[in-house]
């Protein structure tokens, strides 16, 4: 259980670190997070992140045949060894998706 001193400091926390969706959500701290990125050399993770919320809003318009394209771009973009905005995977996460596109074969 939390003493009133502990409550008071994680709800300062709180109020200081917003939740990442409330931060993507507002365009003015999503401008502001993507300055920072940009200034880190990390932009990749967020232009990685808008592309599969995008591919998410508009996948129940799009065909199946035009889906397994999108994902196939944003493997190649973002997830391929050497891609051009390569994110940074730990070799647990990377290592199942390049084993499912070779065993799959998806490609652009």
């Amino acid at each position: 259980m939390f003493r009133a001193n502990e409550q008071h400091s994680n709800l300062g926390q709180q109020i200081l670190k917003p939740p990442l969706l409330n931060v993507l959500a507002h365009r003015p701290t999503l401008q502001k997070f993507r300055k920072h990125l940009i200034k880190e050399w990390a932009v990749e993770n967020l232009l990685f992140y808008e592309d599969v919320t995008k591919l998410q809003i508009k996948a129940t318009k799009l065909a199946p045949p035009r889906i397994i394209i999108k994902i196939a771009q944003i493997y190649d973009k973002y997830l391929s060894n050497g891609a051009k905005f390569e994110v940074n995977l730990s070799e647990h996460t990377a290592k199942p998706i390049h084993i499912f596109y070779k065993k799959n074969q998806l490609s652009v």
